[in-house]
């Protein structure tokens, strides 16, 4: 009787089975890791935290969604705040 690993492969003979399937998830599953590890570590938008990065940050390297967060959060908040 064949395994359903077996059949599967029956019908499709193209598809690896075993070891070389999984191969082709590791890399993938590397990368969001990666994304999710570097999304995890840049403070909050609007944080203190992000506001001194973003002062230490060369303007010129800055988007224009980033200058526009900067200007809200950070320039009027301060205003607000006087």
């Amino acid at each position: 009787m064949a395994t359903h690993e077996q059949a599967e492969h029956h019908d499709n003979p193209e598809r690896p089975v075993g070891p070389e399937s999984t191969m082709n998830i590791q890399p993938r599953l590397s990368i969001i890791v990666l994304i999710a590890v570097l999304a995890g570590c840049s403070p909050e938008v609007g944080s203190d935290a992000w506001c001194e990065e973003m002062a230490e940050k060369d303007a010129g390297d800055w988007t224009a969604n980033e200058a526009a967060d900067f200007a809200r959060s950070c320039v009027f908040k301060s205003y607000e705040d006087e």
